[in-house]
């Protein structure tokens, strides 16, 4: 009788932990779902119920948070909806919670090698899905807000080795490689003041030159204004020592191409650091 009570003590509590779990599942789903949809300015109002509703989780229901935390980080598209407006999302689901800041840091970090590795390997992703370089890119640029300075070198190291590949700018009928190029550029810009200072200007320095390189091997007239890729020089110049940013203004491509959208004279400024 004794083991047969505790069976079916056993088998309740089984029950009740499933629907419990079932339920968590359904309410990460919703949120999901909800929450960094819309791309206006103002969340829709079931948006903006998901994220008072998120805020004021019951404790009892933390594993929601971190599951919703962990799905944001699956992939760029999914970043995206955590991030948008600035981050909402991730700020309804983190609050002051230190414990929840760290697993976002944690993610933030592995899910920004991912991607990274995405645009260092640009043959895995198919031509049907170039506009995927858009959105990875953009992940990476927005990531920033996430990382501590040590993930953010490791991430910068992988994509200013990318850009030293020589099929970096590859220039076919399917557009992918200019388009790489331009994420490329735009994702290790932007994580230039993250970088940790003893390694910023040694990788900046790698990822400048990668770039100057790979533009230089465009086709002429090249359908990608060189001016797009002056924000990403400026920025990476910013962190070079002064005779490096100096070697980098001083090239044929820079004065012949850049120079056209003003952002030769910052880096030339910074190269003129030195004297």
């Amino acid at each position: 009788m004794f083991f047969l009570l505790a069976g079916m003590a056993w088998w309740q509590r089984y029950e009740a932990q499933s629907a419990t779990r079932e339920a968590q599942n359904a309410l990460t789903g919703s949120f999901f779902r909800t929450i960094g949809v819309s791309s206006a300015d103002i969340p829709t109002q079931d948006e903006r119920e998901a994220l008072w509703e998120l805020a004021q989780l019951d404790p009892a229901n933390a594993v929601v948070r971190e599951n919703l935390l962990n799905r944001w980080f699956s992939t760029a598209e999914s970043f995206m909806r955590g991030e948008a407006r600035n981050g909402q999302g991730f700020r309804a689901a983190i609050g002051l919670n230190l414990k929840y800041r760290r697993i976002t840091t944690r993610n933030a970090g592995e899910f920004g090698l991912r991607l990274a590795s995405l645009l260092e390997k640009p043959r895995e992703i198919q031509f049907s899905e170039w506009r995927k370089f858009w959105s990875i890119g953009k992940a990476l640029e927005t990531l920033k807000n996430e990382l501590e300075p040590q993930a953010a070198t490791k991430i910068a190291v992988v994509l200013a080795a990318a850009l030293e590949d020589p099929q970096a700018a590859y220039s076919g009928p399917d557009r992918i490689g200019p388009d790489r190029l331009e994420e490329l550029s735009i994702a290790l810009a932007a994580l230039a003041d993250k970088m940790e200072p003893q390694a910023a200007p040694e990788i900046a320095k790698q990822g400048a030159q990668g770039l100057v390189v790979a533009l230089k091997s465009l086709p002429e007239p090249s359908p990608y204004p060189l001016s797009d890729f002056g924000f990403a020089l400026a920025a990476l110049a910013n962190k070079m020592e002064p005779h490096s940013a100096a070697e980098i203004a001083f090239t044929e491509l820079f004065f012949v191409g850049i120079r056209r959208s003003g952002m030769d004279r910052r880096v030339q400024a910074r190269s003129d650091g030195q004297k």
